[in-house]
């Protein structure tokens, strides 16, 4: 028989903060989105005596995703202000750990693997018109994605996988397609 201790958590926020303005002499919007994603989540064994005749598996994971549009229009006679703001920020911390002198006997193979997924996508924008002195749109926008992904066996814990079944398929942990900044495209 095969064991697992699998933990995931995936949280999802779509957001809209959208402003529309308009004035005889002057116009001025903003639009203002905030979101935020954080927390732990974590497959542990802990002090335990596990023993299978097949596979151990102790994964972690998180797949969050945020996507926002931010958009201010303005548009005034003489002088048209807009302006938009998205901040996106997420914090997930994931483990997998075999830890706390545990002491692992299995008959195939041991996986300990954790891994992030999470994402942030913005659309946003501000355009400003002024009939006859100015028009001006600015767009902030702020991705923050860290946090923590820690796969481990701590130094006090046995594991002895005796290899006796097909493996287990893992990731290599290089990207397919690396990160170009010419493109838009996330890395694969």
């Amino acid at each position: 028989q095969n064991v697992f201790v699998d933990a995931e958590a995936g949280s999802v926020i779509r957001s809209v903060a959208a402003t529309l303005a308009f004035g005889n002499q002057g116009a001025a919007g903003l639009s203002v989105a905030y979101n935020e994603i954080d927390g732990s989540v974590a497959a542990v064994v802990d002090g335990a005596k596990i023993t299978t005749a097949r596979d151990l598996r102790v994964t972690g994971q998180s797949d969050s995703n945020i996507l926002t549009i931010s958009i201010g229009i303005a548009d005034g006679n003489k002088v048209g202000l807009a302006g938009s703001t998205a901040n996106n920020l997420m914090g997930m911390d994931v483990g997998a750990q075999i830890r706390g002198g545990s002491d692992v006997i299995a008959g195939g193979n041991v996986l300990v693997d954790a891994s992030n997924d999470d994402t942030a996508a913005v659309i946003a924008g501000a355009p400003g018109a002024g009939g006859s002195v100015a028009g001006i749109g600015i767009s902030i926008v702020t991705n923050d994605i860290s946090g923590d992904t820690t796969a481990l066996i701590s130094e006090n814990s046995i594991v002895d996988a005796r290899g006796a079944f097909a493996g287990i398929a893992v990731d290599s942990g290089k990207l397919a397609n690396g990160y170009n900044v010419n493109r838009p495209d996330a890395p694969t």
